[in-house]
């Protein structure tokens, strides 16, 4: 049986946040993690889904528990962390916004589901509301 670290209930310093981010367009993935370091979290930048996985799983067994947030626009990455056992937290990121997504979405258990768009804001604001770190 794979080991699951607990979920925290309590709300965190961006500081104690970890947020990893897996985008196919790379510009806008620098972007974001940019803003999300200048929020105070720590974030680690995946290049494409497997190295998404192998982070979340290299940062589960260093910290002994999840990272707090994932964000990615590939579902696959989420949909095999998950029948690991080893699912954080996730935002995924769609391109076409139609509802096939977000029900594979729902389905897949993301916490937001966000059409991609050069803003950035209701991105970074869902991150704090699941690390509740405001």
């Amino acid at each position: 049986m794979p080991f699951t670290p607990p979920h925290r209930s309590t709300p965190l310093d961006p500081r104690d946040a970890t947020v990893i981010v897996s985008r196919t367009d790379t510009h806008r993935a620098q972007n974001l993690a940019r803003h999300l370091r200048a929020d105070g979290f720590k974030v680690v930048e995946a290049r494409d889904p497997d190295e998404l996985v192998a982070w979340c799983k290299a940062y589960t067994i260093a910290e002994a528990r999840l990272p707090d947030v994932v964000i990615s626009d590939d579902l696959k990455p989420v949909e095999q962390l998950r029948r690991d056992g080893q699912a954080p937290p996730f935002i995924l990121l769609t391109r076409t916004g139609d509802w096939r997504s977000f029900v594979a979405a729902e389905r897949a258990g993301a916490a937001y589901v966000f059409e991609t768009s050069p803003d950035d804001g209701a991105l970074r604001s869902a991150v704090f509301a699941l690390t509740r770190a405001w």
